[in-house]
């Protein structure tokens, strides 16, 4: 169009300048300049008469072009010269969309994954801005917020998207992990976080010509595991100690019979202290297995037992101890089913009335009650003993944990009692609490799942 325009402009540029020529050299010869302007004017109107035609035509086709629906040229009913162009339109739309489809059902197949993941997954560009992280990287960086909704972590990550890593995390140790993932293309490390221990992982995202694209981040709250370890370590310490010291004593009394330097009426005392000590590394061996056995999670085989009658039968293993200190016991409550392991529901009661009776005072009481709610089954074993004071309550269950340490050895303890026992508790899905006043007595309390419930 434009181009036409510069030649209709120039023509009548040259068609005046005719005129004018024409005014000088025939002067005062009239015919002769009216024929000029005549054939001037007839040539001006030839090729006005042309740009305007041309101008109508261009635009009815660009009217015309403008109206084809490129979604679907197909249908559009135009020049059949435009239909090669059309036909190849139609078919660049078709696979254009088909990649499209094929790029959304990805993207949706990858989000679909990365939102289940157990770990966390957080990609970055070269600038370490996101380009897509997942719920479960949210809830491991974030302690505030550690679990939240769908809906609302989806919109979350949208806003995070395109923004710095750093707003996920200020943390030093994460900031130098990734910069250490840049520095040697892939690194493994241990981080922690507000509390938590994460394991991390970061590599850098790397195309065919060798150039970096990004970083990829996946992060694993091992915190679990790691406690876990640190409890591990914290008991083979604990084991060592318990089985020297009877080891200890055992050798040395030994040692004193079998090179004669005991006195002969001292046998028989040294010969009860290695015994005693001897029943003490066993009790404590047998508990140490038996706490193992819990820990491996064995399939336990849950039975319909009737609680009440489980009590009065640990009731009556104890009696003859507690009877030698002049203790009473009493049982009161009514008969409750519940879905319970056997084996370790006498674990339970023997655990708790056995420390009822040696933690007791001469001449107390023990007292069991049963109660029973719409869904709970409530055990009690309370003691007019000794107490607990207020400030070690908290560690009561913890292995190897003892009040008073010279009373728990001459009461042959192993410090493991309570540990099973709120091992035991947790493996029937049920809860464990104490409410103890020092010098005063004790009260433990343990809630199961009825029998209409699953356990």
């Amino acid at each position: 169009m434009k181009f036409l325009i510069f030649w209709t402009n120039l023509i009548l540029s040259a068609v005046l300048i005719a005129i004018t020529l024409a005014f000088i050299h025939y002067g005062d010869n009239l015919a002769n300049i009216f024929i000029v302007i005549i054939g001037a004017a007839l040539v001006g109107f030839y090729f006005f008469a042309i740009s305007t035609a041309t101008k109508f035509v261009i635009s009815k086709i660009t009217r015309d072009i403008e109206k084809i629906d490129l979604e679907c040229p197909q249908d559009c009913d135009v020049y059949d010269e435009l239909a090669p162009i059309l036909v190849k339109s139609q078919r660049q739309n078709s696979e254009t969309s088909a990649q499209i489809k094929k790029l959304k059902k990805r993207k949706k197949h990858f989000e679909t994954i990365t939102a289940n993941m157990h770990e966390g997954l957080i990609i970055l560009d070269v600038d370490y801005r996101i380009l897509s992280c997942n719920k479960t990287a949210l809830n491991i960086l974030d302690g505030e917020n550690s679990k939240r909704e769908s809906d609302n972590a989806e919109e979350e990550i949208q806003n995070l998207t395109g923004k710095h890593v750093l707003v996920l995390c200020r943390e030093e140790e994460f900031r130098q992990g990734i910069k250490f993932a840049d520095d040697v293309k892939k690194m493994e490390t241990i981080i922690e976080i507000q509390g938590k221990t994460i394991r991390m992982f970061a590599g850098l995202i790397i195309n065919k010509a060798g150039e970096k694209q990004g970083i990829a981040i996946l992060l694993m709250d091992i915190s679990e595991q790691a406690d876990r370890e640190k409890l591990r370590r914290e008991f083979s310490a604990n084991v060592s100690h318990e089985l020297k010291t009877p080891l200890a004593v055992i050798s040395g009394y030994s040692e004193i019979i079998t090179k004669g330097i005991a006195k002969p009426e001292d046998i028989k005392d040294f010969s009860g202290k290695i015994y005693t000590e001897a029943q003490h590394l066993l009790n404590l061996i047998n508990d140490i297995i038996q706490l193992s056995n819990l820990d491996e999670n064995s399939a336990f085989s849950f039975e319909k037992v009737n609680l009440y009658e489980f009590a009065q039968n640990a009731i009556n293993q104890i009696s003859e101890k507690a009877t030698e200190r002049e203790i009473t016991c009493e049982l009161t409550g009514e008969t409750t089913e519940i879905n319970a392991i056997p084996r370790l529901l006498d674990v339970i009661l023997q655990n708790l009335l056995v420390n009822a009776v040696k933690y007791n005072c001469d001449g107390g009481k023990i007292s069991v009650k049963i109660d029973a709610t719409n869904e709970r089954a409530i055990l009690s074993v309370s003691d007019t003993g000794i107490g607990i004071p207020l400030s070690m309550q908290h560690r009561i269950f913890e292995r190897f944990f003892r009040v008073d340490s010279a009373r728990s050895q001459r009461q042959n303890s192993t410090g493991l009692g309570l540990a099973i026992t709120k091992h035991a508790v947790q493996i029937h899905k049920g809860t464990i609490s104490l409410s103890s006043v020092e010098g005063k007595g004790t009260t433990i309390t343990v809630e199961f799942l009825i029998f209409n419930q699953k356990a």
